[in-house]
């Protein structure tokens, strides 16, 4: 069995290498408003003031749980 620590990825980093630049990136402030706020200009834009915004697919799938491209939704037990 290989180790994940000496497992090297196409690009030289290894694997747990490649996770820590993730989890550092994810602390950054970028990847915290990733994270907390979505895709820029999917999910929210910034307006003329630099404040944020919902685009109106963002707001209709917070406020109406619409269906987001890409994720699958799971029924919860005893809702229909």
């Amino acid at each position: 069995m290989i180790e994940s620590s000496s497992y090297h990825l196409a690009w030289g980093l290894t694997i747990r290498e490649k996770h820590c630049e993730f989890i550092d990136w994810l602390n950054s402030p970028e990847g915290m408003r990733y994270f907390h706020c979505g895709i820029e200009n999917f999910v929210y834009e910034k307006n003329a003031s630099g404040k944020f915004q919902y685009t109106e697919l963002g707001w209709n799938a917070f406020t109406t749980n619409a269906n987001v491209p890409g994720v699958r939704r799971r029924r919860l037990p005893g809702r229909h």
